[in-house]
């Protein structure tokens, strides 16, 4: 496929995605269904809305085969809960580029593989912490804090850190980690050779 095909594929998929997600309705209909099957009034007081507006939003659904009646309830259809999937990995997504926008704003993320940038939903409930000039240290302690506790660790380091690698190794001594998985650079790993 050339690149002019796959941006024209991927336009005319933005057109379906569009008509999704410009409804406040639609999408939170898909939301709704996502964990169970819901009747009209299950909807009505989730979704807080006229049953008018639920049942013309179920009727658009349906025709674009993401949702299905079956008895009395309304459930996502295979694509339609493909769909939630995605919704709530993009809402995600969305939501840790916004919790921490400074910390996106201030680095570089050439070296971060494409494939963990589309990840970015698991770290929805990671904290940006930053050392002050009153606290110079105030980020590497915590970051001794956090690694000391645990047992697993995945790290994105875009700096070789002496001090960093010393507490890793020493956990890694003491047998206080059972898995670790660090994400660096060529550069980096000269770094570790060279001074390892």
């Amino acid at each position: 496929m050339t690149n002019l095909q796959t941006k024209n594929q991927l336009n005319e998929e933005y057109k379906n995605i569009k008509y999704i997600l410009t409804s406040t309705m639609r999408s939170k209909l898909i939301l709704a269904m996502y964990s169970c099957s819901r009747n009209l009034e299950e909807l009505r007081n989730d979704l807080n809305k006229p049953s008018a507006t639920i049942l013309h939003g179920l009727k658009e659904l349906e025709t674009e085969n993401l949702v299905k009646k079956v008895q009395k309830k309304y459930q996502l259809t295979s694509n339609g809960f493909l769909l939630a999937t995605n919704m709530i990995k993009l809402i995600e997504n969305w939501s840790a580029i916004n919790n921490n926008t400074e910390f996106w704003d201030n680095h570089d993320l050439t070296c971060i593989p494409k494939e963990l940038l589309k990840n970015m939903h698991l770290l929805k409930d990671a904290n940006y912490i930053t050392s002050t000039t009153s606290d110079l240290s105030n980020a590497f302690n915590k970051y001794i804090d956090l690694i000391s506790n645990s047992i697993e660790l995945k790290i994105i380091m875009p700096i070789y850190s002496e001090n960093h690698f010393k507490h890793i190794i020493e956990l890694l001594n003491n047998n206080k980690l059972k898995y670790i998985e660090l994400v660096i650079s060529e550069e980096i790993l000269k770094a570790i050779k060279i001074n390892g």
